[in-house]
């Protein structure tokens, strides 16, 4: 299971707390797409490197629940998570 995550930090208003970042991703198993998904994200992120790092979390929710689905049923997958940003991954 792949899945990737980006995100686009929130920039523009004087207030900070205005500001609320977009994640997005999708997670794929072979070839085929099982989910994706663009939203909001509920939290002021202060950085950039910070919303690529709450979009990965995002990406690795995601892939936990299908795990776990799949174990339900007697299938094991691996997970992995490709992310675009340095700050992120640090």
């Amino acid at each position: 299971m792949h899945g990737k995550s980006d995100s686009d930090y929130a920039t523009g208003s004087d207030d900070i707390l205005e500001r609320k970042s977009t994640s997005s991703g999708n997670i794929m198993l072979g070839k085929h797409t099982v989910n994706h998904w663009s939203v909001t994200q509920p939290t002021t992120a202060i950085s950039s490197g910070e919303a690529e790092f709450l979009a990965g979390i995002k990406a690795v929710v995601e892939m936990m629940y299908l795990q776990n689905l799949g174990k339900f049923f007697g299938h094991h997958m691996d997970m992995v998570l490709g992310l675009d940003s340095s700050a992120a991954m640090g």
